[in-house]
């Protein structure tokens, strides 16, 4: 059963989600003033080692927010079947 529920995971964040979110004006918003502020930063002419260090923070920054939404994601659906197998809708 963790198998299936874990491959539902997968299915719905890594397929589902991202086909709709490209969609979405916002986040093509945020996408947009993301790489503006990429070029800006890229700009400063910082130096190998600072752009490195830089990176590495802002790749760390991004795992956990996206550990923050596999989270978010699979604890929702996992609310959702415990809501619809208390209702009586299914049997786990």
């Amino acid at each position: 059963m963790d198998e299936l529920f874990e491959l539902l995971v997968e299915i719905g964040e890594n397929e589902r989600v991202d086909s709709m979110i490209l969609e979405e004006k916002e986040y093509q918003e945020l996408c947009a003033l993301r790489d503006k502020e990429i070029e800006k930063f890229a700009a400063l002419d910082l130096g190998h080692d600072i752009n490195l260090a830089a990176d590495r923070m802002v790749c760390c920054y991004l795992d956990c927010s996206s550990y923050y939404g596999t989270f978010s994601y699979r604890q929702g659906l996992l609310d959702c079947a415990r809501l619809l197998k208390d209702l009586g809708v299914i049997k786990l």
